[in-house]
């Protein structure tokens, strides 16, 4: 039985929200069982679990997301229920990390260390609510919760709810008074606030933490009135209700807080143990585990947006091609989500408040049924309403494609390719009866440039989060002969993977464009092709750095009762050069900035606890081309077009507004300046927008446009210098290369 591997987008979190990617199937686990990752000769990873045949899907993903689902009402159960239930759990993970993930560890004092500061951050990550003397309390148990852990002892956690919960109160009813008070005056004056404080000492109770409290508020309600202004030109006499509006947002998460059951409390004892492990290992408790099905399924049902949720806003992170959304036309990017009719014609819900599950549930539904959005427009401000129709939400729209463009080098235009893969699919159902993958098609699209005699091939990854490994080994086979594609190191087992049908489809010079966001297999076709001298890398500095493989594994209590999932890091992922892509991602020959959604800016390196870059053994390997000898000149000319182009200078200055801001992550306090970032903001997801709106399915049937992707149009140029610089080359025959066919053979199933 063979096993599809497959890369899942991801937004910081779990709780965060893209969509994308496909699930063969989980294995249950009890401490009885044990497993052992092997090779196939001819297909793929295969967990074997005992005497059990049951395939495994193992995730390879720049993250795991979250799609909007409706949390089915389970029996009532008591918190001395929940408890003794969830500790069984807690035993089963422990066995399950000790054995599975890669470091092979039970918990110890470390993971114990970094859960204690997970669970204390997950609730005061600015550490202005609990006081030092309750830090200093706790810190008795820093150095025990392995144990607690390992026992199923949830006596730490429900003791920080207690006194979180007594300091969160102190709080609220300080700003309670002081949002009561906010004038037009205060707004007036000029200053800034840095909110997140992770890694400061918590603030001592006094003036000075009441006056870093006092500009928090103040800057949450500039920017609230920052908002209101936009939409309708005024504020100058809605401080009032501006402020209100924040205290109200306040109250409702405190009561948030209060109403929490137990079982949530040590569902989040779990996930903090767990994810103290490595930035892609977590706990999914029963909610989030059949979100994690349904997203994983080759079609939902919603209206098809990657979002985020926060301070009762949903912001719109990604649209769907294809989707409901898409097809309305209205929501973009950036747009935000204040209320929600789920219901056409019915009552509007204000998020605000909301848990994230309530607003998943709001969301989601029935496939015909019309639900009304409440949008804030990034844009321009404006608040509309739109009619959406929920609809299944197929993939096809993001399958590969491509169009033949002109571009001039050396003094001639040149015919070139340009080729879209927005995410790695494999096999899937289509119209007819057949199927499709990106493998597949991507072969297609290049036979098909191909055949129109392009002299080379723009290939745009940005964006590309992943899909299958497997279908990211048939893409690199587009571009070379034969040879070896990506080596993965799994808890018991090195292995190679090789192209083996040979005969690339295009013999041309390739330009590969990624991006902050291209991840996993989105980084390692074009780092296999940067390595084997088939391509030129331009874009971002680096890709997202996601190097890991993860397996998921689903909890069943002994009497049937679901529990969740563990997702585990049981691998590793490595270049041809014995170079990880783990942490440092695959770096760009020319440097072409991006913009970028804020999350990703950092990539791998921004997430906590990621395993650290690591090399393997090289794998015999034989460059097509020496491309690096062109670089210095086609840098050069790059160089000389951007300093003279006008759309560059624009879109670095928003490029280097974005970094900055990502990085000290300040906030006005004043209503001016709270405005001033509010319209910068809306430009950049403007443009934001305009560019991926040019590299989408619909535009590529549109004549194509200079200046709306300045990004693209510079990539353009490079591959034109690159063919120029080659001289008409084509790629040169199949060379022999290692043959891996005895490490498989050894790996066999026995």
């Amino acid at each position: 039985m063979s096993l599809k591997l497959f890369i899942m987008e991801r937004v910081g979190s779990c709780e965060q929200p893209f969509l994308i990617g496909g699930l063969s199937s989980i294995v249950s686990f009890s401490n009885k069982m044990w497993y052992t990752i092997r090779m196939r000769k001819q297909e793929h990873c295969i967990i074997g679990a005992g005497c059990r045949s049951t395939a495994v899907a193992v995730v390879l993903a720049a993250g795991i997301a979250a799609a909007a689902f409706r949390c089915p009402a389970g029996d009532v159960e008591t918190d001395a229920e929940a408890i003794a239930r969830l500790g069984g759990v807690a035993k089963d993970i422990s066995d399950m990390l000790a054995n599975c993930h890669v470091s092979r560890r039970a918990p110890d004092d470390t993971i114990s260390r970094r859960a204690w500061t997970n669970v204390l951050e997950s609730c005061d990550s600015s550490r202005s609510i609990l006081l030092p003397e309750d830090v200093r309390e706790l810190e008795r148990h820093i150095d025990s919760l392995d144990d607690d852990f390992k026992a199923g002892d949830f006596s730490f956690p429900l003791k920080v709810r207690d006194i979180y919960v007594k300091r969160l109160a102190e709080r609220h009813r300080f700003a309670t008074n002081m949002l009561a008070h906010v004038t037009s005056a205060m707004l007036a004056k000029g200053g800034s606030i840095r909110i997140d404080r992770a890694g400061e000492p918590w603030m001592e109770a006094g003036a000075q933490r009441d006056e870093w409290w006092s500009k928090m508020l103040m800057a949450m309600v500039a920017k609230q009135l920052a908002e209101t202004a936009s939409r309708d030109g005024s504020a100058s006499n809605k401080v009032a209700a501006a402020a209100a509006e924040v205290a109200k947002r306040q109250t409702k998460a405190m009561e948030m807080v209060r109403k929490k059951p137990v079982s949530t409390v040590c569902s989040e004892f779990l996930s903090a143990v767990v994810s103290s492990y490595d930035a892609h290992t977590m706990y999914l408790p029963p909610d989030k585990f059949k979100r994690f099905n349904t997203e994983m399924s080759l079609s939902m049902c919603g209206i098809g947006a990657g979002w985020d949720f926060k301070d009762g806003v949903v912001t719109i992170m990604r649209v769907l091609p294809g989707s409901p959304l898409a097809k309305c036309g209205e929501v973009k990017v950036g747009d935000q989500i204040l209320a929600v009719s789920p219901k056409a014609d019915g009552e509007m819900r204000k998020l605000s408040g909301l848990s994230r599950s309530e607003v998943s549930a709001l969301l989601s539904g029935k496939k015909g049924e019309k639900i009304t959005l409440e949008v804030r427009h990034a844009a321009d401000g404006s608040v509309k309403r739109h009619d959406i129709v929920r609809d299944e939400i197929k993939m096809d729209d993001e399958s590969a494609f491509s169009r033949v463009v002109e571009a001039e080098s050396g003094g001639r235009r040149r015919k070139m390719g340009y080729l879209r893969l927005p995410v790695f699919y494999s096999a899937r159902a289509v119209k007819g009866g057949s199927s499709r993958s990106s493998g597949g098609d991507v072969g297609e699209e290049l036979r098909k440039l191909r055949d129109a005699g392009v002299e080379g091939v723009l290939f745009d990854l940005r964006g590309n989060s992943g899909g299958g490994l497997e279908e990211a080994v048939k893409v690199i086979g587009g571009f070379v002969h034969d040879g070896p594609a990506v080596s993965m190191r799994t808890v018991n087992s090195d292995v190679s993977l090789s192209v083996t049908d040979g005969g690339a489809v295009c013999e041309v010079p390739v330009v590969v464009m990624i991006d902050k966001s291209s991840g996993s297999a989105g980084e390692l076709v074009p780092g296999t092709l940067q390595d084997l001298g088939r391509a030129i890398i331009v874009g971002d500095e680096r890709t997202f750095g996601k190097g890991t493989g993860q397996t998921v594994l689903k909890l069943d209590s002994e009497n049937g009762q679901r529990d969740g999932a563990l997702v585990v890091t049981v691998g590793r992922f490595y270049r041809v050069t014995g170079a990880s892509t783990q942490f440092k991602g695959v770096e760009s020959d020319i440097l072409l900035d991006s913009l970028s959604l804020p999350d990703r800016l950092k990539g791998e390196r921004g997430l906590k606890y990621p395993l650290p870059w690591d090399t393997v053994e090289a794998v015999p390997h034989k460059k097509s081309w020496d491309l690096d000898k062109f670089i210095p000149k086609l840098r050069e000319a790059s160089a000389r077009r951007l300093a003279a182009s006008k759309e560059w200078k624009t879109h670095m200055e928003n490029v280097n507004w974005q970094k900055k801001t990502a990085a000290d992550n300040i906030h006005p306090v004043s209503f001016p300046d709270a405005k001033a970032r509010r319209e910068k903001q809306a430009r950049i997801a403007a443009e934001m927008n305009r560019m991926n709106r040019a590299r989408s399915r619909a535009a590529a049937k549109e004549p194509w446009k200079k200046g709306v992707d300045p990004v693209r149009d510079e990539a353009l140029n490079i591959l034109a210098d690159l063919v120029e610089l080659n001289g008409g080359r084509r790629l040169p025959a199949a060379a022999p290369s290692a043959d891996s066919s005895t490490l498989f053979d050894s790996l066999d199933d026995e």
